[in-house]
């Protein structure tokens, strides 16, 4: 007996675990009902990690609508995420979320995504631009976390003008080419040897 599938995603749904992208589950056109397995390695074993699902077509994720954001505490560090979604009427379908390791259920969601193909502005980016940033965001944090507790070595009084200095590429990052972004992660990465 064949089954004939009329319904579809009519938008992407994918996830954002806390770098901004998104992480496609389920692709726009997949008919329904339709189930993906993703797996992940979360940053901390036993401690909360937000894991937040959109809808939408763009990369990134405050270009897309949010539909839910779970709190997922695992004794380990793979986690696997099944998506499974079926028909639940002619205006909304039901998604099934399982967030689970080998042995545990850690928890299950249900969220309804919308039938219609909502109207969400399309955007193409620079990813890799996206990533530096991120990446340089994240050196930069680490730096300051060890100047303010004293892991690396330096007097008081070199303290602040060097603090300033991070501020200032921080809020200048977003002028800067690709290049200039490499090769200041580079400089620090090398000076305060991240």
């Amino acid at each position: 007996m064949s089954i004939i599938c009329s319904k579809y995603i009519t938008n992407n749904i994918g996830i954002d675990i806390g770098d901004g992208l998104i992480t496609t589950i389920l692709y726009h056109d997949t008919t329904i009902p339709s189930s993906n397995t993703i797996t992940l390695i979360v940053p901390e074993i036993n401690n909360n990690n937000n894991i937040t699902i959109y809808y939408g077509n763009n990369i990134l994720a405050s270009d897309n609508m949010m539909l839910q954001s779970i709190m997922v505490k695992s004794p380990e560090k793979i986690i696997y995420i099944n998506f499974t979604i079926s028909i639940m009427s002619s205006y909304m379908n039901q998604m099934c979320i399982n967030v689970m390791t080998k042995t545990i259920l850690l928890m299950r969601e249900y969220i309804n995504i919308p039938c219609y193909k909502i109207a969400l502005l399309e955007k193409t980016i620079d990813t890799y631009n996206y990533k530096i940033k991120f990446e340089l965001k994240q050196y930069i944090d680490i730096i300051i976390s060890n100047i303010n507790n004293n892991n690396i070595k330096m007097l008081e009084e070199d303290k602040p003008p060097i603090l300033k200095k991070l501020d200032q590429i921080i809020n200048m990052m977003d002028q800067l080419s690709n290049q200039k972004l490499l090769d200041l992660k580079t400089n620090l990465k090398n000076k305060f040897l991240i």
